[in-house]
């Protein structure tokens, strides 16, 4: 089976490209390794080649050809990389696109579900009280179903976890294929976001996100203010970074609510090692915080 897709060293090169028109315009591809910095921009060199000659198609338009929909993996800097007791790779902390930490686990299972959306301005109508039970009514439909669905298949364990926009499941019991058809059913049952299911596929990996969303946050400033600097960002040397960093200390990402499972069922230990790692980083213990 494919190994996830999170490439330690980038690289990009820049080439003329001669439209239909007889036009010309310059272009940035974007190449990728897991050896070195020499063999991303050999990549980086071969994707252009192929571009330059009409064979392939590169990143396309967008900023700096970063885009979520194409096959190229995420432009993500790595912070972090957890091996197993056999030196294979069971996961990768990424820095994300806005600046929150991401745990990318081989074949440790996590299962994004956000709640069922609202009527838009429904019940803006309607008394505060009214809209927290709206909005607790939701919640239960969600979890009604997970809990539904765990009953029809007693055989899978699993940790229920809350985020601020819903639920985060992650299997305990075993490991799995994140390409395999058993995780294609499990994410339609459960009604897994299609963002998430994009994105499994894409990076060949399943992601759970461990620090803030900075717009949860006070004081932060949107990436796509003129203040933001996306270079310094990805380097992680910049103002931002040490700035979000400090206002992720006031708030966890999500908070367990409850197990599922067989009696007695053990974790793999690739499994033991993401879960320490997801709820250390994540806050998930300390109730006293807000969720972000």
């Amino acid at each position: 089976m494919p190994g996830m897709r999170v490439p330690f060293h980038w690289a990009k090169v820049n080439y003329t490209r001669r439209q239909e028109s007889g036009v010309q315009i310059e272009c940035t591809c974007w190449g990728w390794s897991d050896i070195s910095a020499d063999d991303a921009r050999a990549h980086a060199q071969e994707r252009a080649r192929r571009a330059h000659v009409g064979r392939s198609s590169d990143d396309g338009p967008g900023r700096d050809g970063y885009d979520l929909y194409r096959e190229t993996p995420l432009r993500e800097p790595v912070t972090d990389r957890l091996y197993g007791g056999d030196g294979e790779q069971v996961a990768a902390v990424t820095r994300n696109r806005y600046g929150s930490l991401v745990l990318n686990a081989a074949r440790v299972m996590f299962v994004d579900v956000d709640l069922p959306a609202g009527k838009a301005g429904f019940w803006s109508l309607f008394s505060r009280k009214k809209r927290e039970e709206e909005q607790l009514a939701r919640h239960e439909r969600v979890v009604s179903r997970i809990v539904d669905w765990s009953q029809a298949h007693p055989e899978y364990a699993f940790r229920l976890y809350r985020t601020a926009a819903g639920y985060r499941l992650l299997f305990t019991d075993r490991l799995f294929e994140p390409l395999s058809e058993e995780v294609a059913r499990i994410f339609k049952a459960l009604r897994a976001d299609a963002l998430y299911r994009l994105l499994t596929r894409k990076q060949q990996c399943f992601r759970a996100r461990l620090t803030p969303k900075y717009w949860r946050l006070p004081n932060m400033l949107r990436y796509e203010s003129p203040h933001f600097d996306r270079d310094l960002y990805l380097s992680q040397s910049g103002k931002w970074v040490e700035r979000y960093e400090r206002d992720c200390a006031g708030y966890r990402v999500c908070s367990l609510t409850e197990t599922f499972g067989p009696a007695g069922s053990t974790m793999p230990p690739e499994v033991a090692q993401v879960v320490a790692l997801h709820d250390e980083q994540t806050r998930c213990g300390e109730a006293n915080l807000p969720l972000a």
